[in-house]
């Protein structure tokens, strides 16, 4: 009896492991990110506006990126940010610039400052993404 019910047990689990399985895959698109991660030609960044400047704090350093973003997606964003990927002088990443902003309405422009602070000096940055919603 003991034996029939651990069997149960067993299959029991490794019928609802195998539909957890199953059921993350359903909603896992690979080809097809979820929307608030895919805001192409949604936002438009000016490569010409982008300025930055970094500050020595005493042992840390606090590096600031601005510029200006469009919204072109033809409707209010209900949130946005901008999100740069900062290295240091040998390429290694050593952080991230953030910035965001609610409600950017349609054809709306928005100065944003990203903003990292870092242990190591900054040496260069590279835009990382867009989210929206």
């Amino acid at each position: 009896m003991k034996k029939i019910s651990l069997l149960f047990v067993c299959v029991a689990i490794m019928v609802l492991l195998g539909f957890s399985i199953y059921a993350c895959n359903i909603f896992k698109d690979d080809n097809n990110p979820p929307p608030s991660s895919t805001p192409a030609n949604m936002l438009v960044i000016d490569e010409e506006s982008i300025e930055w400047d970094i500050d020595n704090l005493g042992g840390t350093y606090a590096l600031t990126i601005t510029g200006v973003i469009t919204n072109v997606s033809g409707r209010t964003l209900s949130y946005a940010d901008v999100t740069f990927t900062v290295y240091d002088k040998y390429d290694n990443i050593i952080g991230t610039a953030l910035d965001n902003i609610n409600y950017l309405s349609a054809g709306a422009t928005w100065k944003f400052s990203a903003i990292a602070i870092t242990t190591e000096k900054p040496s260069r940055f590279v835009f990382a993404n867009f989210t929206t919603m």
